[in-house]
């Protein structure tokens, strides 16, 4: 089944999200081009991050701990959906195995969404400084569905790192066109985000 382009936030987040209820935030901070804040990290998410612009906020479960913020990017050849998503994760996930459990966990996930997702890259990535563990785990999917009103081979990237202030993990997930040259874009996005203010 195809996730179009008005479901394809939710259907991500309700794949990612180790939560079993979800509540809408009250405040709609879309409308007032607020930063989004998520209270228990003090993690801010601005209205707009470059050519992104902020279109969804969800937090998951009774406490609001688990939340995914999606952003949108067009260009006049293609388009993006990337997704952060911070959660908790108890002590543990700051060791190396209890990550690459997590990671193994979120990647089992998306290939039980997409049986036909091929891996077609897996290896660590810089994390920023104010990160753990230098690196972070990166593997980048390629599955055919619908997108933007097409169906067409997207590339969906997926990164974790874990350990983040007492806690949390923090990940990210980014689709677009598989055609799309969209590394520059997302890494300048990626690296605009404020983690020093992650608790």
């Amino acid at each position: 089944m195809g996730i179009s382009d008005t479901k394809i936030f939710a259907a991500l987040a309700l794949l990612l999200m180790p939560a079993p209820a979800l509540t809408i935030e009250s405040a709609d901070p879309k409308k007032t081009g607020e930063p989004y804040i998520h209270a228990p990290t003090g993690f801010v998410f601005p209205a707009s991050v470059g050519e992104f612009k902020r279109v969804s906020e969800r937090a998951f479960g009774p406490d609001g701990d688990n939340i995914g913020v999606g952003y949108n990017a067009e260009t006049p050849e293609y388009a993006l959906v990337a997704t952060i998503f911070v959660y908790p994760g108890g002590a543990d996930t700051s060791t190396e195995q209890a990550c690459d459990l997590a990671f193994e966990s979120r990647q089992m996930n998306l290939k039980q969404a997409h049986p036909d997702a091929q891996l077609i890259e897996r290896d660590t990535i810089d994390a920023p400084a104010a990160a753990p563990e230098p690196h972070g785990r990166r593997a980048v999917y390629e599955f055919r569905d619908n997108f933007r009103g097409n169906l067409q081979l997207l590339r969906s990237e997926s990164l974790l790192f874990c350990g983040v202030g007492a806690k949390w993990l923090i990940a990210y997930r980014v689709t677009a066109p598989a055609t799309a040259d969209y590394r520059a874009k997302f890494e300048a996005f990626r690296r605009s985000l404020a983690w020093h203010r992650v608790k």
